[in-house]
């Protein structure tokens, strides 16, 4: 509540967010793209890839939401700060993604088929790499 209220006439989204927004959902992508590419290559059915490809692509996802909470703090700060609406958010995040990976209906639902050890394992390595570029894209951005 310290700053003064934005100008009316001035647009909602300056061309440099819409860039870096762009570029942060991109780097999910390829990202996501990676464990695809494992599954195709270990020779994986369909379902399994896309189980492990929408893992990946949600770990993405909420890397984005840590790192863009705040665009000036660092993660260590921003992991600190205490936000109960944000940790509903991966509390929430993650049974949703437990369940279509591990309850069969749910599993009928979206053709995927469980993940063993390894599997979750790429995941998890693919959403730490999306964290840490995002991350860097955000100090880079800053030091700009």
């Amino acid at each position: 509540m310290a700053r003064p209220p934005r100008d009316p006439n001035a647009p909602l989204f300056s061309a440099r967010n819409v860039f870096l927004s762009l570029l942060q959902g991109a780097v999910v992508l390829i990202i996501a793209l990676f464990p695809l590419g494992i599954s195709v290559q270990r020779g994986q059915t369909d379902a399994q890839a896309r189980a492990l490809t929408f893992a990946t692509l949600v770990l993405g996802v909420l890397s984005l939401i840590t790192v863009n909470r705040s665009r000036s703090s660092s993660v260590l700060q921003i992991l600190r700060s205490a936000n109960t609406a944000y940790l509903w958010v991966v509390a929430g995040t993650f049974g949703f993604l437990a369940a279509v990976l591990y309850v069969t209906g749910l599993q009928k639902i979206f053709r995927f088929d469980s993940l063993g050890l390894a599997d979750l394992a790429i995941c998890l390595a693919g959403g730490i790499m999306s964290f840490l570029l995002i991350e860097l894209l955000k100090l880079n951005e800053h030091h700009s």
